[in-house]
């Protein structure tokens, strides 16, 4: 161990000097990303590193302080001396002096694509610098720009030319358009007949000799579009005047008194809120208010008047149908309606005649409503009297004050005298139902009452059926209760009775079983095929039986359960216990605390929590707690001490194990020989097990293998480490070395990158 740690700190001194590769087990060609390489490459950082490749020659001197580059596809060259000079011919010719490359004092670039030279001055970015002057084949041009704040650019043979203050003044010329920016004040815009002109925020104006838009925000809307008889104008004075001008329209508004509207259809004008009239053109439609109290409307076929709250009258009228109502708030309501039969009567002498139906409703608030329509008419003198019925009055009701109701339906009657007495009968013969149903209710003494409903279906039995049940309630006192279900074609019924005289006799029967109770004396019942029974004299003594269980009862003396496999014995409840099956016959005494169980090839005893004792061929177990315990069964023994102080551990044929305060000290063995021995898990570990290893005296040294062959070696809580890492589905291995966690000294990433065994690095983590 400790020639280990000396190991490791003369690495520390001398890897970043003679540091090299070790020799790959599936691979023999491992480079270096830092260090002296095995090829004919050169890399002794920070000072020197030479690249010799087909397609790259390369020279770095001292971390990029001087750097040179020849690349073969494509073939180009890179070279600068920092701060001297920066060179290359990539896209054409880029020269820079007395150059951090940006700011540069001198700045030459050539461009194959366009042929065209460039020299700068005091470059401080892209295209920002004291002067710059360009030449292309077609022309000259040159452009400043003085601290990124000052931009000009002209080009004589083009005749434009773009001048920058940033961020204030931007001015753009051509010979078609001229446009020039005061941000954020002002702006203008000219492109042939087409004008911008703005004043930020408030004044914008648009314009194309034809159309044009013009804002004064938030004041003036004003636009035009078209001209001659196609114009339109619209004018917007917020939030005073309104006003749109086309052919045929012209509306003007002066908010919030004058609305004038003139279109093709329709001429009004409004005086808010004085009086508003207004016709169509072809005086069919108009309409006159006067305030908010007087409007009258008139259109073909209907006319409203209106003067309000008090009168609404209107009249409505569509071919042969014609509507009309009168009302005089809040104490008259009338309302009629006339329109054609759907039959058609004959007189006589067999001429056919139309038959006009009119229905109406009238109110006189709050005491009379009267109603006639196409089926039902009514009369009602609220509170007294309401009275109804249809023409054969099959349909019909009749009632006095809020308590006394009758109402007759072809399908039901009602008669009801609030709060005291109900009775009512209905009946309903459907395609496949029949429903009949009647009850009577002297509240809240006599409620009695029975239904029957059948159901049926010519095509399946089980669906043809019938229920019928009844009832009778003396309430609280007496119950009579009854329902029986009958089906085609089954020779049994399903029904039940119950008869309840409360609390005392209780009566319950149905096909399937039956019982009778006398609280709380007596209770006896069964099922129809006797398999359950029950009899009790008072809920202290009892028995109850079923198919395969008999219980007896004295309560709390004495009780006994007889089973098909179990018996069980309890004497002053769980003074005494004793329980029979199969398996086991067990004592209790203040059960379950103390209790002995006797199997048929071993026993069992425990004092409920501190002993247990149990003997069986298969398992032996005793125990004291919390001082001893001690297990042993088929698959292993175990003893605790004072646990969690020390515990002992045996799995046959597998494993001896001590373990001490849990298992801060833990000490394994295996019968194949493997073996673990650990403190505080990795403050000391020595552990071979499966083929693994793994070996740890933290935080000097660790160390770990694999069956695989991977690897894994650290130093001084990884200040230095070793990885060699098995790649899925290849026989390679990635190797790398490490300082300080993340500096990489070396590692055969590039070797295993030319086999195509990996594209990334990240793909070998």
């Amino acid at each position: 161990m400790f020639r280990s740690i000396r190991l490791a700190l003369i690495l520390t001194l001398l890897l970043p000097f003679m540091a090299r590769a070790q020799k790959d087990s599936s691979d023999a060609g491992m480079k270096f990303d830092l260090g002296i390489g095995k090829a004919k490459n050169l890399k002794l950082w920070p000072f020197l590193s030479v690249t010799n490749e087909p397609e790259l020659k390369r020279l770095n001197i001292l971390f990029s302080l001087y750097d040179m580059q020849h690349h073969k596809k494509p073939d180009y060259s890179k070279s600068h001396l920092f701060p001297i000079y920066w060179y290359s011919n990539q896209y054409g010719r880029n020269f820079r002096l007395l150059s951090f490359y940006y700011p540069s004092l001198f700045h030459y670039e050539y461009q194959k694509s366009d042929s065209s030279r460039t020299w700068s001055l005091l470059e401080i970015g892209p295209h920002a610098g004291l002067a710059s002057i360009t030449a292309t084949p077609s022309g000259v041009y040159s452009q400043k720009n003085l601290l990124f704040l000052l931009w000009y650019q002209k080009d004589k043979i083009a005749q434009t030319s773009h001048f920058v203050f940033f961020p204030f003044i931007w001015d753009y010329k051509t010979p078609n358009e001229k446009t020039f920016l005061f941000l954020p004040f002002y702006g203008q815009d000219k492109q042939g007949l087409n004008r911008r002109y703005w004043i930020t925020p408030f004044f914008w104006h648009r314009s194309n000799g034809i159309n044009s838009h013009t804002t004064l925000f938030p004041i003036l809307w004003h636009s035009r579009k078209g001209t001659g008889e196609f114009e339109e104008r619209r004018t917007t004075l917020f939030p005073i005047f309104y006003s749109r001008k086309a052919e045929g329209i012209h509306n003007v508004t002066l908010f919030p008194f004058v609305f004038s509207l003139h279109n093709h259809k329709y001429h009004s004008f409004t005086l808010v809120p004085v009086f508003s009239i207004g016709h169509s053109t072809d005086s069919l439609s108009s309409h006159f208010s006067v305030g908010t109290l007087f409007w009258h409307f008139k259109s073909p076929g209907s006319i409203t008047n209106d003067f309000f709250p008090i009168w609404w009258y209107g009249v409505s009228k569509e071919k042969d149908d014609k509507n009309r109502h009168n009302v005089f708030f809040p104490v008259w309501w009338s309302f009629d309606s006339w329109f054609p039969k759907k039959t058609i009567a004959t007189d006589s002498a067999g001429v056919k005649n139309d038959s006009i139906v009119h229905t109406y409703s009238r109110v006189f608030f709050p005491l009379v409503f009267k109603s006639k329509g196409v089926n039902y008419q009514s009369f009602t003198l609220f509170p007294i009297f309401s009275e109804g019925h249809n023409k054969d009055y099959s349909r019909r009701h009749i009632g006095v004050t809020a308590l006394f109701w009758h109402s007759v339906t072809p399908n039901r009657t009602f008669t009801t005298f609030i709060p005291v007495w109900w009775q009512g009968a209905s009946h309903s013969e459907q395609k496949l139902a029949d429903y009949r149903s009647s009850y009577h209710v002297l509240f809240p003494l006599w409620w009695e009452g029975s239904s029957w409903y059948h159901k049926f279906n010519q095509f399946s039995n089980p669906y043809d059926y019938q229920v019928t049940s009844k009832h009778k309630i003396l309430f609280p006192i007496w119950w009579s209760l009854s329902s029986e279900r009958t089906v085609k074609g089954q020779p049994t019924s399903t029904w039940y009775s119950t008869k309840v005289l409360f609390p005392f006799y209780w009566n319950l029967k149905s096909n399937d079983q039956s019982s009778l109770t006398i609280l709380p004396l007596f209770s006896k019942g069964q099922t129809t095929d006797s398999l359950h029974k029950h009899w009790l004299i008072t809920p202290f003594t009892g028995v109850v039986t079923s198919r395969d269980s008999r219980s007896f009862w004295i309560f709390p003396f004495y009780h006994r359960y007889t089973g098909k496999d179990r018996q069980e014995k309890d004497i002053l409840l769980l003074v005494y216990h004793k329980e029979t099956n199969p398996d086991f016959v067990s004592y209790g005494v203040l059960w379950p605390f103390f209790e002995y169980i006797r199997y048929h090839d071993g026993s069992e005893f425990h004092f409920f929590p501190f002993l247990w004792f149990q003997n069986t061929p298969k398992t032996k177990v005793s125990s004291i707690l919390p001082f001893y315990l001690y297990r042993k069964d088929s698959a292993g023994q175990a003893l605790h001490i004072l646990w969690p102080l020390y515990t002992h551990k045996v799995v046959y044929d597998t494993l001896v194990a001590h373990y001490f305060l849990w298992r801060a000290l833990s000490i394994e063995k295996y019968k194949n020989g493997d073996a673990s021995t650990r403190f505080l898990y990795l403050v000391y570990a020595h552990v071979h097990k499966d083929g693994d290893t793994e070996n740890s005296l933290f935080p000097f040294y660790y160390r770990s293998t694999d069956s695989d062959g991977s690897y894994y070696h650290s130093l001084l809580l990884s200040f230095y480490n070793y990885r060699k890492q098995k790649i899925e589905n290849t026989p390679y291995y990635y190797q790398e070395q490490r300082i300080f966690w993340l500096i990489r000294l070396r590692s055969n990433y590039k070797s295993l990158k030319e086999k195509g065994v990996a594209k990334k690095r990240s793909e070998l983590r």
